[in-house]
């Protein structure tokens, strides 16, 4: 129960003041209740719409070292209520591309782009640099490519560049376009002069190794991403024509790639979804229940799951209950979705097991939100916390009742992809805001858990793999709970590596250097900025982060 606070006003008993001696007037206590005013819960917000696209490209070739991959689940407990997350108000927003994904892009176009540079050096041209963009459909195809100087003599460089990639395609899909961009700088090797000028050939058309017919959810919110590769990309003139002709066997010529391998759906992905529809799987049991009062045990479902992240073949193994809840909750199976794979390597199957639970303990009372949320009742939490939070409470406590607020709504929408989780924490932010630190941290621990799960920003950012332009705004929808979390320097650093990413990297460098400072991470992010500074990225390279 919460605790009104009491103030207690404290009476001197001393002698009084000697007759015409200046009386000091008493300050009135300062109110310890504030006055209560109207709070609302953030409410739900409609997810952007959708459709589902399809394109048939070339037929399906066979995938080198493919195999299939078995996911086993350990039993998941089901409970007889009709609440909880429905997938359907997911965001259907993805992954984006990876950083290194799109370095291959300028990689695999490196020789035309050298090409261009070349016939404009063999003509007197001065070290430049350009500003090149292009826009990425969802299913990789590209349109729209730039390249842009201020300088008018780069005009000729420009046109070449421009067509250099104009030709590219991309594997994988994504639900929105994405408009890419990298600064290329032109520099001039140190060799003899050019004894004709150079011709650069006619662009060529990249392979495209898109296969098969691909399917993918396209948001029709009409928003096109963004990002920036952080570090210029480095292209020479050197040729070997231009080189003095070598005595006896040429030494062999040998370019170091990076690893490349394939990467699945992870399981972490495939929880996720199993978690985003709880709501309708539970609303199974429940209905069932009605029909068997004493219905109780597991019930074993296999899926498989396709190349655009859906669901196939789903059947029920075995396990108890009547046909109809088996049929339930194959359809609630049915409706989930994954992001899915950029480069999968085979099959994926998903092997799952409910337990059917009903409740051993008599209901909570409806004004105890912590035992609410604890059976399983999210949104008879975020009642209970609702009108708490609408009764006259200290600070401290509209912190703890805005901390379980969002508790119940990251049970209910487990994604922080929606309006309304971020809207939760915003909330908290501002509430943690007037409290000392202490107390503020105090008040965010309990959440902490939630924020860990949600952005999954642990350990270091991992180079190229997983900072794409969606995850920055991820990491900038927690980072107002950064100051009181333990963590909240990882998240800073997450967040600042995404920011790398986009057109901000000047702004991304100053908050890498502020961490450089931080006890527990300024040692790892020193050693990351001193390694960037010495390192040179050439166009060729697609190992960089």
């Amino acid at each position: 129960m919460w605790r009104r606070l009491v103030g207690l006003v404290l009476v001197s008993c001393g002698s009084a003041p000697p007759p015409g001696a200046a009386v000091s007037p008493v300050p009135a206590p300062r109110p310890a209740i504030p006055i209560a005013i109207p709070y609302r819960p953030p409410g739900p917000v409609a997810p952007p719409p959708f459709h589902t696209e399809c394109h048939a490209f070339r037929p399906t070739a066979p995938v080198a070292y493919a195999r299939h991959k078995v996911y086993d689940f350990a039993p998941m407990i089901l409970s007889p209520v009709r609440r909880g997350p429905r997938i359907a108000d997911r965001p259907r927003l993805g992954i984006g591309r990876r950083t290194r994904e799109l370095r291959g892009m300028f990689s695999t176009n490196a020789g035309e782009i050298a090409d261009c540079w070349k016939a404009a050096t063999s003509r007197g041209a001065k070290e430049t640099s350009l500003e090149v963009s292009i826009t990425i459909d969802p299913f990789g195809g590209t349109r729209d490519p730039s390249a842009r100087s201020e300088r008018a003599a780069d005009d000729a460089l420009a046109a070449c560049v421009q067509g250099a990639l104009s030709t590219v395609t991309f594997t994988g899909t994504t639900t929105r376009p994405l408009r890419v961009g990298a600064t290329l700088q032109f520099v001039l090797s140190q060799q003899p002069a050019w004894s004709r000028p150079f011709t650069a050939g006619a662009p060529r058309p990249d392979p495209d190794l898109r296969d098969g017919t691909v399917c993918t959810p396209v948001l029709d919110d009409g928003v096109i991403g963004e990002m920036h590769l952080p570090a210029p990309l480095v292209v020479t003139d050197w040729d070997s024509s231009r080189e003095p002709p070598r005595r006896g066997t040429a030494a062999p010529y040998i370019m170091m790639g990076c690893a490349l391998s394939f990467v699945d759906t992870d399981k972490h992905a495939v929880r996720e979804a199993i978690r985003s529809n709880y709501g309708a799987l539970q609303a199974c049991y429940a209905d069932a229940l009605q029909r068997d009062p004493t219905l109780t045990g597991n019930v074993e479902l296999t899926t498989d799951f396709g190349g655009n992240g859906t669901p196939l073949n789903t059947k029920v193994t075995r396990g108890v209950g009547d046909p109809a809840l088996h049929a339930c909750l194959v359809t609630a199976v049915q409706e989930m979705w994954v992001v899915p794979a950029p480069r999968p390597s085979g099959g994926l199957e998903v092997n799952l097991t409910f337990t059917l639970q009903p409740p051993t303990a008599p209901a909570p009372s409806a004004d105890d939100p912590v035992a609410l949320l604890a059976a399983g009742d999210a949104d008879g939490a975020l009642a209970a916390w609702t009108a708490k939070l609408n009764t006259p409470i200290s600070a401290e406590l509209a912190c703890r009742g805005r901390a379980g607020v969002l508790l119940a709504i990251a049970e209910l929408s487990p994604w922080l992809d929606d309006a309304r989780v971020r809207a939760a924490i915003q909330d908290l932010a501002t509430a943690a805001g007037a409290l000392s630190l202490p107390a503020a941290r105090a008040c965010v621990a309990t959440v902490a858990p939630v924020i860990a799960d949600l952005t999954r920003a642990r350990g270091q950012p991992a180079y190229g793999e997983r900072l794409t332009h969606l995850w920055l705004e991820r990491y900038a929808a927690a980072l107002p709970l950064a100051p009181y979390l333990d963590d909240g320097a990882a998240l800073r650093w997450f967040y600042a590596e995404a920011l790398r990413n986009t057109t901000r990297a000047a702004e991304a460098t100053e908050l890498l250097k502020k961490l450089a400072w931080d006890p527990t991470i300024g040692l790892a992010v020193t050693e990351q900025i001193q390694k960037r500074s010495e390192r040179v990225e050439t166009i060729s390279d697609t190992c960089g982060d």
